[in-house]
């Protein structure tokens, strides 16, 4: 399968992985190419809005106070975002950070790692060797993020404030560790509190997925997700539900989410072998990727889905995790 990635893109990542796998050969000229990986923006003029070219485009993100035709409109307030922001039918495929769960076409790709730069670490720092010696059992729950950037996180914070629960620490950053500078010793802290805890939640910002997802699994912790990573686990998992919780609190209560993340904490032996296959997770798909950022190859295997497809809209959700990921990664079944 011979794939032009543009040099924008293939800086990125897309292109560390053709020693990887041989079967894929990047081409320097789109004449010689089965499939284009091109970048594109949201404006009118977008091929993704006019054509159905066999090429899948790369959106930048919508920002909060963007202006004009896809102004973002309280994209904080609702649990999912997908009917806030006026975008054209898309008449081909292309990955996105934003969240268009109606709209087969556009797939949520989770934000990549930059921890690193924030603080001071190597670039790999989300992937250091040894972080988890051990699988101990705690009986708690952790979380420290941020609170303001969806009403997700600020409901499930004002919940454990107002009443308080021995089995979990719930706590606020008081500034944007991802994106912002800060003190490499607090983001150890942080890693360190995670790695001595079972369970930690993954909750919904302004985007569907979250930073703290990684931090969660390297840590061996079991991630909850409230409205979040909703990507497509199941398509190389048997049982998603034996690694992670997940939860939708526009139809669930926190109360309801404490009880059932109580009722899975009390069984020590489950939370104990959940947390192991946490720890396998990350060791099979993100401890040893070829690019600097972790979800490239998951990528690499939808686009290589959507060709075999024919591109075909009728025959590919829109979820970033399909089945061809397994194949990419030599792997006969689901873990």
């Amino acid at each position: 399968m011979k794939i032009y990635v543009d040099n924008y893109l293939s800086r990125t990542g897309f292109i560390c992985t053709k020693a990887k796998y041989p079967d894929i050969e990047f081409v320097k000229e789109k004449k010689n190419a089965d499939l284009m990986i091109l970048p594109s923006d949201w404006n009118s003029d977008s091929p993704v809005f006019k054509e159905n070219s066999r090429a899948i485009y790369r959106m930048k993100y919508i920002a909060a106070n963007n202006k004009g035709l896809y102004r973002r409109k309280g994209c904080r307030s609702g649990f999912c975002v997908d009917d806030k922001i006026e975008v054209p039918e898309a008449k081909n495929f292309c990955f996105t950070r934003n969240d268009f769960c109606k709209n087969p076409y556009l797939i949520h790709v989770p934000v990549d790692w930059n921890i690193a730069r924030t603080i001071s670490k190597p670039p790999l720092y989300w992937r250091l060797k040894d972080r988890v010696d051990r699988v101990s059992y705690y009986n708690r729950v952790y979380w420290k993020g941020n609170v303001g950037n969806h009403r997700t996180r600020r409901k499930i914070f004002d919940f454990f404030q107002k009443k308080p629960n021995p089995n979990f620490c719930i706590e606020e950053f008081k500034h944007r560790i991802y994106v912002e500078p800060c003190p490499a010793s607090e983001h150890d802290n942080y890693l360190k509190e995670l790695s001595n805890s079972d369970m930690s939640f993954v909750l919904r910002g302004d985007r569907p997925s979250t930073h703290s997802f990684f931090d969660v699994i390297q840590c061996g912790c079991i991630p909850i997700c409230v409205n979040a990573m909703n990507i497509g686990w199941e398509n190389i998992m048997e049982n998603v539900e034996d690694y992670m919780l997940l939860f939708d609190l526009s139809k669930q209560t926190v109360k309801e989410i404490q009880a059932k993340i109580l009722e899975v904490l009390s069984d020590k032996e489950k939370v104990l072998e959940m947390k192991k296959n946490c720890i396998h997770l990350f060791e099979t798909f993100f401890r040893d990727t070829p690019s600097n950022f972790p979800w490239d190859e998951f990528r690499l295997a939808k686009c290589i889905e959507i060709y075999k497809n024919d591109f075909d809209v009728s025959k590919i959700d829109n979820k970033l995790i399909c089945d061809e990921f397994l194949k990419l990664k030599g792997l006969d079944s689901k873990i």
